[in-house]
């Protein structure tokens, strides 16, 4: 009976241990299932908050145009009403044609949609494409005309997608979901980043799809690079159909966005150009095995399949953007359309030069930045003398984190020496799209530019950052206490970014302040300026005048 009693509790005691390795291997099936999503939860959340700081109070912060919304908030209504752009005259002057009397409601700091049907309403051609203006009518056409949430509803989402984009391009190119979300985060906070996403303006979107481009061009870089290694691997006597191929989707998807960015702003072509030669460097660098002749004819081959993909798509998506226009019944004849842009384009452009406003600025000094743009003031320092209400500023200005800018320009010297000297292909991508949104400006000096146009290469800042942290971390040589170090080093450099981030939080999302305030925020003298007046702003009683 002892020993019957004794093999059932063995027997037991095997089944109890069978059951808890059978729990124990869910249990390990479910954390691994559950690993994807743990790791991705910080990048979610950087989202999720990008998302919150785009939209909170986007439309009651600042209820009146502000800066250039004045032209795209007006001509986004025209496109709504007749599918084309009319005169800037008659939008801003609000002069009835008929009558010549000015119209209530078309000025600067507001905008009566209703006013467009006593204004002239022949076409018109604007110097920039009408694709981001249609979007910020997308957003007007959701929550309404004369609401400024709908006025800015688009120009959030797409600074949300920015965010999102850039910790996609940060995993492509450094393999960590840790890393790409630190630099999500950076450009999250970023108050170039937030501001251009709240109000409606077409700098954002020509971001975000030039962004987007990127993250595809890089997809199929990798793509094509296993791609031809696998058949090299197989196969050393490859054909030349199998070396060069019209699969290449991502290139098509790349076009798609190059070319949106593009029918945004013009300078879109800039990072379409730049990465399109970068794809061509990507396809003979794909072949290297290969000897110098088959190389290059292989390499020849596979760039003509690749325009013969890509340019169809990409004209085909910028000349949709003026679908509107087509669908308006004013055009002349199927391509005339085409010579107006272009003159209206030069004419506009030479118009401008030289008429350097208040905040122009020379690239040069765009990372500091030395002259941010102002584009909304206000005060109730002319308030009658009988009201004691306490003294306010309100001001929006496109003033970028320090930590980002001022760290990212000094990291951008160790992307240039990763890229040119060691062919990193990750400091190579981020120095292209830093030198393809901040080169060619330098070069310009004969028309007013603006430091918000680095809102353009923002995610490139951050990503040079996070690269050089990344290196950092895991140089060789380093004992595991530096390594640790190092990673404090990080966690405090984001703590002091996000306290920067609130610090400058009322200039960048125009809360009122005292004029204390206000000037405490001036850490530099070429940011003391206001605009219109142009009068600097060095002491409070500028303020209570």
């Amino acid at each position: 009976m002892g020993n019957i009693s004794n093999s059932r509790a063995t027997a037991s005691r095997r089944h109890i241990n069978n059951l808890s390795r059978r729990d124990s291997s869910q249990l390990d099936r479910v954390l691994i299932a559950c690993l994807p999503i743990l790791r991705w939860l910080p990048a979610g959340l950087v989202v999720w908050l990008a998302a919150h700081l785009r939209l909170w109070n986007v439309g009651s912060s600042y209820t009146s145009l502000i800066f250039d919304e004045i032209y795209y908030v007006p001509q986004a209504t025209a496109l709504i009403a007749y599918g084309h752009e009319i005169e800037y005259g008659q939008l801003l002057g609000g002069v009835n044609i008929e009558t010549g009397e000015r119209v209530e409601g078309v000025s600067r700091g507001a905008f009566n949609p209703d006013a467009l049907n006593l204004l002239d309403t022949s076409l018109s051609y604007n110097v920039h494409p009408p694709l981001g203006k249609w979007l910020i009518a997308g957003g007007m056409n959701l929550f309404g005309s004369d609401n400024p949430f709908g006025w800015r509803f688009a120009s959030a989402v797409f600074g949300t997608l920015l965010v999102a984009l850039t910790i996609v391009l940060g995993w492509q190119l450094l393999n960590s979901a840790a890393w790409a979300t630190f630099a999500g985060a950076l450009v999250a906070i970023d108050g170039v980043a937030v501001t251009m996403s709240r109000v409606a303006m077409l700098d954002i979107f020509l971001a975000t799809f030039v962004l987007a481009g990127v993250c595809a061009v890089v997809a199929d870089f990798k793509r094509e690079r296993r791609r031809l290694d696998s058949l090299i691997k197989l196969d050393s006597r490859l054909h030349l159909n199998q070396v060069t191929t019209f699969n290449r989707p991502w290139l098509i998807a790349a076009a798609v966005m190059f070319s949106a960015a593009s029918a945004v702003k013009i300078s879109g072509l800039i990072f379409f150009a730049v990465f399109a030669i970068y794809v061509f460097v990507g396809d003979w660098l794909h072949r290297r095995s290969l000897t110098p002749k088959v190389r290059l004819l292989f390499t020849a081959r596979q760039i003509l399949r690749t325009l013969l993909i890509t340019i169809p798509v990409a004209t085909a998506t910028w000349t949709l953007s003026w679908l509107g226009l087509f669908n308006s019944g004013k055009l002349t004849s199927p391509f005339g359309w085409i010579g107006d842009y272009i003159a209206a384009y030069d004419q506009e452009a030479s118009s401008t030069g030289g008429q350097a406003g208040p905040f122009a600025s020379h690239a040069w000094g765009w990372l500091v930045p030395l002259k941010p743009v102002v584009m909304m003031s206000s005060s109730n320092r002319n308030q009658p003398d009988h009201v004691s209400d306490p003294q306010w500023v309100n001001q929006l200005m496109t003033v970028g984190n320090p930590a980002l800018w001022w760290t990212g320009a000094v990291a951008l010297i160790a992307i240039i020496v990763a890229a040119v000297w060691k062919g990193q292909h990750a400091a190579v991508v981020i120095a292209l799209g830093v030198s393809a949104g901040w080169v060619p400006w330098l070069l310009v000096l004969d028309r007013p530019i603006y430091q918000f146009y680095t809102i353009a290469f923002v995610a490139f800042i951050a990503l040079a950052l996070v690269y050089v942290g990344q290196v950092a971390t895991k140089a060789e040589g380093r004992t595991k206490m530096m390594r640790v170090a190092t990673r404090g080093l990080v966690v405090l450099f984001l703590i002091a970014a996000a306290a920067l981030a609130w610090k400058f939080a009322p200039i960048n999302y125009g809360i009122k302040m005292t004029p204390e305030q206000a000037i405490e925020l001036r850490w530099l003298e070429t940011w003391d300026r206001e605009p219109d007046r142009g009068e600097p702003m060095g002491n409070t009683e500028i303020f209570l005048q």
